[in-house]
């Protein structure tokens, strides 16, 4: 609003336009459960908006919708993968598991990726108590 020394006042109305340029931050990482399991972990933020964020775990063909917090049993094996649900627990048997995760907030995208055989071997060397269910 303006106004002048005789008693003018004006006002218009001001359209601000915030252009978003940055992605979301995503927490991506796994933690070892005793019995040789996996827990996902997952999440992302913004500043700007709440970003929609989603796992999937790529095995050969197949890719599996996976929520943040769930347990995963893997066993290596060169055959055909199998995947089965044990009480809740996603049970894998494949040549390889790539967990893919994609956070977007509307404007921005962010996606990382990581090897779970490969995230399992590191907790069995930091952890060697554990048994080892790879071949």
């Amino acid at each position: 609003m303006a106004s002048d020394s005789c008693g003018n006042i004006v006002s218009m109305p001001q359209i601000i336009h915030l252009i978003d340029l940055t992605s979301p931050l995503l927490d991506l990482s796994t933690s070892p459960i005793p019995g040789g399991l996996l827990k996902l972990n997952f999440a992302a933020s913004d500043e700007c908006a709440s970003p929609s964020v989603f796992g999937m775990i790529d095995i050969e063909f197949d890719k599996i919708p996976v929520t943040n917090g769930k347990f995963v049993k893997l066993t290596h094996s060169d055959g055909p993968p199998t995947v089965l649900f044990d009480n809740g627990i996603l049970v894998l048997t494949a040549r390889s598991a790539l967990l893919n995760v994609h956070a977007s907030d509307g404007c921005n995208t962010t996606d990382m990726n990581i090897d779970l055989f490969a995230e399992l071997e590191v907790h069995r060397e930091n952890s060697p108590d554990e048994p080892s269910d790879i071949d």
